[in-house]
Parts: C-alpha cells; sequence; structure tokens
C-alpha cells in the first residue's frame, strides 16, 4: 500500500513572513496546501495549490521537508513568489503573509512543520 502524499508551500515576502492561508473547513491557520494528484510531483502540487488557494503564482519549487503521518507522507516545499494578487477561495476564509511567532491556532501538525521547514532553508 502506498502512503497518500500531500504537499504544502513555504512562501515568504522580503521581511520573512510567511504566507499562510486561514482555511475555510475548520478556521485554523496553514500553510497552503493540498493532496498530490496522480501524476503530479509534491512541487507541482504545492504549486498548483497555492494558485488555486491564494491567487498567488509560486516558482523554483523545491522539497525542503518531508513528515510522515500514519497512512500519508507531507512535503514542505519552499517557493518563491512570482505573480498574481492574494485573494481567498472557497477553501480559504484569509490569506496573508503573517510571522508563523503570531499564530495561535494551527491546522494539524502545520505549526511543526513550518518551524521545521524553516531551519532547513
Amino acid at each position: 500500500m502506498s502512503l497518500r502524499q500531500g504537499a504544502d508551500a513555504l512562501v515568504q515576502d522580503e521581511g520573512g513572513r510567511v504566507l499562510l492561508v486561514r482555511r475555510s473547513d475548520d478556521g485554523r491557520w496553514a500553510m497552503p496546501g493540498g493532496w498530490v494528484e496522480p501524476g503530479e510531483t509534491p512541487a507541482e502540487a504545492a504549486v498548483r495549490e497555492t494558485l488555486e488557494e491564494t491567487g498567488l503564482v509560486v516558482t523554483d519549487p523545491q522539497v525542503v521537508h518531508m513528515f510522515d503521518r500514519p497512512g500519508s507522507r507531507h512535503f514542505t516545499v519552499a517557493c518563491r513568489a512570482d505573480g498574481g494578487t492574494l485573494r481567498t477561495s472557497d477553501e480559504t476564509l484569509e490569506v496573508a503573509f503573517l510571522d508563523p511567532a503570531t499564530v495561535q491556532e494551527w491546522h494539524a501538525d502545520h505549526g511543526e512543520r513550518l518551524a521545521a521547514a524553516l531551519t532547513r532553508r
């Protein structure tokens, strides 16, 4: 049995703040991302999900962290913002560049995975 794969984008602005979305399903903050579709790499999924959830075009995807959960593997993919306009979607209530230290409520393990990925950049 293969593990289901998820991919999340780590995008920072010039000040080092991180692109985060407040999810519509639980109201908590997360990196933009989602499940990797068949035939897609985690890097491609992170780029696609970022555009779908935030309106930003990101480029130069590089996997910087991997974390296994029971039944799934999650990749954190560092990307560079390269266009688009910030907007919400059906999946996002809010989209912003934030200092992760100011975030109180994280979706699942996104806070820990983001911290681990930032140390590897």
